[in-house]
């Protein structure tokens, strides 16, 4: 969009300014603003009466404007949630909310552009009637006579910064690739305009436009970058500070040697700038304090800084050195606001030669080594992989987060990639398509359900009450609560899906059988899926111990199972003789019916996969669904507090259970932990202890091995008691 477009789709008002509130309304529709009865989201806007409300997406607030006539009365922020009125203002700025801003006559000009184009006769019809389409980003080709960057939308004089130039072009050549290789196959297709083709400029026009007279980019390393030719270059070179927890001798000494070089030096000392004044006094040196960051530092100056950092440094070119408290007593009150989790990298110590990784741009290869080469003079490791063809591709050390190891859901070796080849775009294209399938299919069998009716259950029958009050325990009242959520959801006519999420031992199974007994008792199934054979098994002899007195039919359905008892137990499913049926991923397959299912229970639903939950659903789109985790995975919490998902929580731990305290023990502190469970074995219980391998087949791992470990347990710290060995 034309950044003068923009700015013309720009407002502001103070109090005491003319302007007709019908016009403003149909101001704001055209800068992208949607017109609801009530403004309660950023993008939104209601006419009542004498005043306009307004929610621009840079206020924090809504903004509610009142009218005398065409003359602005007062204006003031309100609550969107309670509507009430928070204070008064004089002046709102209010800016577009959508990145196509539109006038009539730019409408009448795309659809006009349209005529002839079958694929985009809907978006045409729309425009001509003066109304913008939902994918208006598409249209852009046709709304606006020439691109424009971001570089456009920047003042004269603004400052560029490129972090890894050839990695960023790298990222925009493959951006672009994937863009066109999708709408060839679209415009092939008819599915879209030729024009929309032009949607995503060349990644060389982009850079090109980023070379700018303050253009300053950024290498790990010092290299040759070509696109942009740099026109002068500084190399800054940033140490590590030592740590001074364990005495003050080193701290003074350093100290004095950083002002004898008049280096300026700051400690950001955090909460505890008092302590470190003290502490410094007390070896002699003296500092000043402040709170101040904008004040100037005077070269060879000591300033304590009552702010945090995560950690020091050293800038030996600009005579700096930053001070943490971490460095002087490793531990630090420093807090990072919640960021993005990055993806792990790949570290040498992962990979065997022979092992097979994928490069996100070129695909997949076969580590062959690692290889010390010279390039501008420099020498380097560089990771060697070999691709088809007999192709090698060389990575330095520090793009090791591009490469990641081979993990294959077959058994076959998948077949390598071959360098130049559009190959694994094409793969990752496709798999792209797959993704969004699912998700297409996702949204419409959770639209299907929330559209279809679900079975009334009947409320609790005397069994339900006996089989209740048989439970050996009492009840948390968090369990209790729980309870009754799940028995309203089941005993109402809309469809549940609901995550119960607590803690290990905290009683989700107990709330899960009453469910299960609750929807057999009006005569539908169960199907209650584990992730894993033994925890199908436990669940399966927890049911037949608290429910086994009743005339139900509980089996289990696993891979032990021999496929006589398999068939058997498929074809009392079908049937309806088996009303409760437990098992692990053998349920999902295709020959597992059920004639009457009422209930889906998926316990540790963290370990199943998209597909794997939905395709239970799949078998019964009326049937209620209850997931059971402690440590639900980002999409169910996310589904759950947005309302697709309702959620019960367990916080209380039952009466009289003990919460799991864990603990990292190195050096001595092993040697208090072994004393800890030897006074256990005193008291007659048992221990165990985990070890990462079983026999040390490298013969000069760092890792001891189980049988050594035993060994050395059975001769020192356990000399007095039994000690085993178990492996798989």
């Amino acid at each position: 969009t034309p950044p003068d477009v923009i700015n013309s789709h720009r407002m502001s008002f103070m109090t005491g300014d003319e302007c007709d509130p019908n016009e403003l309304m149909e101001r704001l529709m055209y800068a992208g603003y949607e017109r609801t009865d009530m403004c309660e989201s950023k993008g939104q806007a209601a006419v009542r009466g004498g005043y306009v409300d307004v929610f621009p997406p840079t206020c924090a607030y809504p903004v509610r404007i009142e009218f005398f006539d065409n003359e602005i009365d007062t204006m003031r922020e309100f609550d969107p949630l309670t509507q009430r009125s928070i204070r008064n203002v004089n002046r709102v700025d209010i800016t577009p909310s959508t990145e196509t801003p539109y006038d009539m006559l730019t409408l009448k000009r795309a659809a006009a552009q349209l005529k002839g184009a079958d694929a985009l006769s809907e978006e045409r019809e729309l425009l001509e009637n003066g109304v913008m389409p939902q994918n208006s980003l598409n249209l852009l080709p046709f709304l606006y006579d020439e691109p424009y960057l971001l570089t456009d939308y920047a003042q004269d004089g603004a400052l560029v910064v490129i972090d890894e130039p050839p990695r960023v072009e790298e990222s925009m050549s493959v951006a672009q690739m994937m863009f066109a290789e999708n709408a060839g196959a679209l415009m092939s297709s008819g599915q879209v305009h030729s024009k929309q083709t032009e949607l995503v400029m060349h990644h060389q026009h982009v850079i090109a436009a980023l070379d700018t007279q303050r253009t300053a980019m950024m290498f790990s390393l010092t290299r040759s970058y070509n696109t942009i030719k740099p026109k002068s270059l500084f190399n800054f070179t940033v140490r590590s500070v030592p740590k001074y927890s364990s005495g003050d001798e080193a701290l003074r000494d350093d100290i004095l040697h950083w002002r004898k070089n008049n280096e300026s030096v700051l400690i950001y000392a955090g909460a505890q700038s008092r302590r470190v004044a003290e502490r410094l006094a007390d070896i002699g040196i003296d500092a000043a304090e402040t709170d101040d960051l904008t004040r100037d530092v005077v070269q060879g100056e000591l300033l304590i800084v009552g702010k945090s950092l995560a950690r020091g440094f050293e800038y030996p070119e600009i005579k700096l050195v930053l001070l943490t408290e971490e460095e002087l007593y490793g531990t630090s009150s420093y807090r990072t606001t919640p960021a993005k989790k990055k993806r792990k990298q790949l570290a040498f110590t992962e990979l065997a030669v022979g092992d097979l990784v994928v490069h996100e741009v070129h695909g997949i290869g076969k580590f062959t080594g690692v290889e010390k080469m010279e390039v501008s003079g420099k020498t380097r490791d560089y990771l060697k992989i070999q691709y088809a063809a007999g192709d090698a591709l060389y990575i330095p050390t520090d793009q090791l987060d591009r490469v990641q190891k081979y993990i294959g859901a077959d058994d076959e070796a998948p077949k390598l990639s071959r360098l130049g080849s559009q190959e694994w775009q094409r793969t990752v294209a496709k798999t792209r398509e797959s993704v969004k399938k699912l998700a297409f299919d996702l949204l419409k069998l959770y639209g299907e359900r929330a559209s279809k009716k679900g079975h009334c259950f009947a409320p609790d029958t005397p069994w339900q009450v006996m089989m209740e009050e048989s439970f050996p325990y009492e009840e948390t009242p968090d369990q209790l609560t729980c309870i009754q959520e799940i028995k309203a959801d089941m005993e109402s006519p809309k469809v549940m899906d609901r995550l119960l999420c607590g803690d290990v031992g905290f009683g989700k199974t107990e709330v899960a059988i009453r469910a299960i007994f609750k929807c057999v008792c009006d005569n539908y199934q169960v199907a209650f899926l584990a992730p894993t054979t033994i925890l199908a098994f436990q669940h399966y002899q927890t049911l037949i111990k608290r429910i086994g007195d009743y005339p139900i039919s509980v089996e289990l359905l696993s891979r032990f199972r021999t496929p006589t008892q398999q068939k058997k137990i498929l074809e009392g499913v079908k049937n309806g003789k088996i009303e409760i049926l437990v098992g692990t991923h053998r349920m999902l397959q295709k020959d597992v019916r059920f004639k009457k299912l009422g209930l889906i229970v998926v316990d540790e639903e963290q370990r199943f996969g998209v597909a794997h939950k939905e395709h239970l659903k799949e078998l019964s789109k009326s049937a209620d669904v209850l997931t059971l985790s402690a440590t639900p995975i980002p999409r169910t919490l996310n589904m759950s507090m947005s309302g697709i998902r309702d959620i019960s929580v367990l916080n209380e731990l039952p009466k009289g259970r003990q919460p799991v305290d864990t603990f990292a023990v190195t050096g001595k502190l092993r040697e208090r932990a072994y004393g800890f469970v030897r006074k256990q074995l005193d008291e007659g219980r048992q221990g165990y202890i985990v070890c990462p391998l079983i026999t040390d087949t490298e013969g000069d791992s760092e890792l001891i091995a189980a049988e050594k470990y035993a060994e050395n347990l059975k001769n020192g710290a356990f000399k007095d008691y039994c000690v085993g060995l178990l492996h798989g």
